[in-house]
C-alpha cells in the first residue's frame, strides 16, 4: 500500500469547467486522472459524479484509492468521512 509521499497531484485547468474539477495524479503505478464536482460543507469535502481514469483497469487497487482520497483531503484540509 502507498503512503502520502508516493502521491503528487495538480489541477488540470484545460480539462476543468466549473463546477467540474479535473486532477492529474502521479502514483507509483503511473498517472491517474480524476474528475468530480467538489462540494465543500464546512470541513467536509464531497465529490459528486466522480470519474477515475487509468490506462490499465484495476491497476491501482481499492486500498490505494483510499490512500489517494485521504491524501487529497489531508492536503485540502478536509476531514475523512466514510460513506
Amino acid at each position: 500500500m502507498w503512503t502520502a509521499i508516493d502521491i503528487a497531484f495538480e489541477i488540470v485547468d484545460d480539462l476543468s469547467d466549473d463546477p467540474v474539477v479535473t486532477i492529474r495524479l502521479s502514483t507509483p503505478a503511473g498517472p491517474l486522472t480524476v474528475m468530480a464536482e467538489p462540494v465543500v460543507q464546512g470541513t467536509t469535502l464531497l465529490l459528486n459524479g466522480v470519474h477515475v481514469q487509468d490506462s490499465t483497469p484495476n491497476r491501482i487497487g481499492a486500498a490505494n484509492l483510499l490512500v489517494i482520497a485521504q491524501v487529497l483531503m489531508e492536503r485540502h484540509g478536509s476531514r475523512w468521512t466514510r460513506c
